[in-house]
């Protein structure tokens, strides 16, 4: 019943749970921490490297390898190119890794020939 009390009412009879939303409030609040940590020139070259790896490997790896087959690789490497392109635009925690991946490739060959 206490957590019930911790949930805000919707009007189509559910709730929302505020423990459970707590983290993504959290780091939506985080962000304002830019405005109290000194700039250095390294974060911004990392944020763009970083930045650059995972377009990288959403262009070799989930259009041109996973798309067209362009190339051959491993099982292992097909993961890391699925895996690190994956954190570019994952949509949530869990089984969405494969959902994400599944989506890409669906909306891509339809693209193509559909």
């Amino acid at each position: 019943m206490a957590l019930r009390a911790l949930s805000i009412p919707l009007p189509n009879g559910s709730r929302i749970s505020v423990i459970h939303s707590l983290p993504f409030f959290l780091v939506h609040l985080a962000v304002l921490a830019v405005f109290f940590i000194p700039f250095h020139w390294y974060y911004l070259v990392a944020c763009l490297g970083i930045f650059l790896v995972r377009m990288f490997f959403v262009t070799a790896g989930y259009h041109r390898y996973f798309s067209h087959r362009s190339f051959k690789t491993s099982r292992v490497f097909q993961f890391m190119i699925a895996f690190i392109a994956m954190t570019l635009f994952r949509p949530g925690p869990g089984p969405a890794f494969a959902d994400a991946f599944r989506i890409f490739l669906v909306a891509h060959r339809l693209d193509y020939f559909g």
